[in-house]
């Protein structure tokens, strides 16, 4: 059986990181049990509002068990990922917009 239950965030909420992070906590845990993955996602969905602001558009949509992302470039360029649950997902966040420099 697949669990599908997910939500998803267009990257900025607002205009502050901080205020995203507070957000998508408390956003995910209503609908997510694993409050350590509600956590990292919702570090990681900071992280890319402090990274595309201003440059990107951005949007995450959270699973059980994966964390999937979409950033849409000003140039046109779009990047997007799925991480497991359990993996990095800065890291392998980093990692995608660091490549593309």
């Amino acid at each position: 059986m697949v669990n599908t239950e997910s939500i998803s965030l267009a990257l900025p909420i607002d205009g502050r990181p901080e205020n995203t992070l507070r957000l998508a906590k408390v956003m995910l845990g209503l609908s997510i049990k694993d409050k350590k993955w509600v956590k990292e996602c919702a570090h990681a969905a900071a992280l890319l509002h402090r990274t595309t602001v201003g440059v990107a558009k951005a949007k995450v949509t959270v699973y059980t068990t994966s964390f999937a992302y979409e950033i849409h470039l000003q140039n046109g360029t779009i990047l997007s990922g799925l991480v497991q649950k359990g993996d990095d997902i800065i890291q392998q966040i980093h990692q995608q917009l660091t490549e593309t420099k």
